[in-house]
């Protein structure tokens, strides 16, 4: 299910296939029956992209059955399964769907979901896939939905969160693992900002009450040498939600990366108090500490900043740059060589991935070997929790592995003395 970039472009504009739970949730819905709309013979059609005559049975169906859900969830999938879309045509017949069953509500959710994202509105889409995992977390493709927009939109620590969750519940051992092999795709393999301008910013213009999807055509903007668009485009994200971190905080990352570092001191300043005391504000402190040759106040900052986000790579580089600049070379000396780690682990994570999702068996048969060097790449990129995972893997299939057994009680203590003194 990972099949790189392209698959996932293809969820998020509503371009995913037809779901294989359909025929299942169809034939449970629909009278025992044989009838014009039997799944048994509109799934052929589909197949071969005959959506006319698929679109002509179940029309039939529901000409005998007005009400039938499974009819309805057909008619509403081959809507968003054919080459010219009919997302408004898909969501009339979702609407229609009544039924007490909440795996089949979830698919239903699902469906929702791409019909939005199809037409460009990715909030309601996400709310659609998000609602769709609470009535059945394991309802097909609303997880790998919800983490191909996060990808687009740049949310890495909602995948992270998000990808992770998923891996804890996925009951299919390849789907189980093929989650993580994303996660580390969507460290290795960044967007390309450019790209992203052409897709993002008409649904900007139509949808600015979306935020997500604003703040990743601003900084999209800023990374782009279109600073001044970006700032006006996040600067109005802020005044749409006033009090939201995650505007905040696009904002201050854009006027950071600019080196707009003046407006910054400024912008963090007016940071509302429900909000200016979350850890992700420390790094814009520690920039502002930095321009104003406050050397330790900036060490200060960058140390909290990385001890929030252990794979923020720039600001643990800027805490090392610092603390030499404020004569504490011995403890960067002490940071230098985790650092030296995790910048050559960053630079290997891409070609890694790629040899990892070119294996064909991968979850159905064992390779602790490769998940063991997956796992030390992860925990040197500052994702102790994905190590875990990877090292867990491991001891599925070999339960007195003695370097993952040690490694699961060292990160675990790990990540609850760093949970504790958070």
């Amino acid at each position: 299910m990972s099949n790189d970039r392209p698959r996932l472009r293809r969820l998020l504009l509503g371009l995913a296939a037809l779901a294989p739970v359909t025929t299942a949730a169809f034939l449970v819905l629909s009278t025992s029956r044989r009838s014009p709309a039997d799944p048994r013979e509109v799934e052929p059609l589909l197949a071969s992209k005959r959506f006319d005559e698929a679109t002509a049975k179940v029309e039939e169906r529901l000409r005998s059955n007005p009400d039938d859900p499974g009819a309805h969830l057909l008619m509403a999938q081959i809507a968003l399964a054919r080459d010219d879309q009919r997302p408004e045509l898909a969501l009339e017949h979702l609407a229609r769907i009544r039924t007490g069953s909440r795996s089949f509500l979830a698919i239903v959710r699902l469906n929702e979901g791409k019909a939005f994202s199809a037409m460009g509105r990715y909030d309601r889409a996400e709310d659609a896939w998000i609602e769709a995992l609470r009535l059945d977390p394991h309802v097909p493709e609303a997880g790998w939905a919800l983490l191909g927009l996060y990808y687009i939109q740049g949310r890495r620590e909602e995948a992270h969160r998000l990808g992770l969750r998923l891996h804890a519940e996925e009951p299919d051992p390849r789907d189980r693992v093929q989650l993580l092999v994303e996660l580390l795709r969507q460290d290795a393999q960044t967007p390309v900002h450019e790209t992203l301008i052409p897709t993002l910013a008409p649904i900007v213009r139509d949808h600015p009450e979306d935020l997500h999807t604003a703040i990743a055509l601003g900084l999209a903007m800023v990374r782009s040498s279109r600073a001044n668009e970006g700032i006006a485009i996040l600067r109005d994200a802020i005044r749409r939600n006033p009090e939201n971190p995650d505007a905040w905080d696009s904002l201050l990352l854009g006027l950071d990366e600019a080196t707009r570092l003046d407006e910054l001191a400024e912008a963090t300043a007016k940071l509302p108090p429900s909000i200016a005391g979350l850890p992700r504000f420390d790094r814009y402190r520690g920039s502002i500490a930095q321009d104003r040759r406050e050397w330790n106040e900036a060490a200060e900052a960058f140390r909290r900043a990385r001890r929030s986000d252990p794979s923020d790579f720039s600001s643990f580089y800027r805490l090392i740059r610092i603390l030499r600049l404020a004569g504490r070379g011995a403890e960067a000396e002490a940071l230098d060589p985790i650092f030296r780690a995790a910048t050559s682990a960053r630079q290997r994570a891409l070609s890694l991935y790629h040899e990892v999702n070119a294996i064909k068996d991968l979850g159905t048969a064992p390779h602790p070997e490769l998940y063991r060097r997956i796992a030390d790449l992860r925990e040197q990129m500052g994702r102790p929790d994905e190590a875990l995972a990877w090292h867990r893997l491991i001891l599925r299939e070999r339960p007195d592995d003695p370097i993952s057994r040690a490694a699961v009680e060292r990160i675990a203590a790990n990540l609850q003395s760093e949970g504790n003194r958070g």
